[in-house]
């Protein structure tokens, strides 16, 4: 998985939720809430199957 593509869903996450819906989101993976994905950078493809939206997110 591109790194392009899970920072996409930041984004994507960030202006629909806010910036502390994606912390959960890295904290509920395992990932350190300050965790970043470089574009550049090739990820193992179960990453994105790790990030999870939380269901109360509005």
């Amino acid at each position: 998985m591109q790194g392009v593509i899970l920072d996409g869903m930041r984004i994507y996450v960030v202006e629909a939720f806010g910036a502390p819906t994606w912390n959960q989101v890295l904290t509920g993976s395992g990932r350190p809430a300050d965790h970043n994905y470089l574009a550049d950078q090739a990820n193992p493809d179960q990453e994105l199957g790790l990030l999870r939206v939380p269901p109360f997110a509005e």
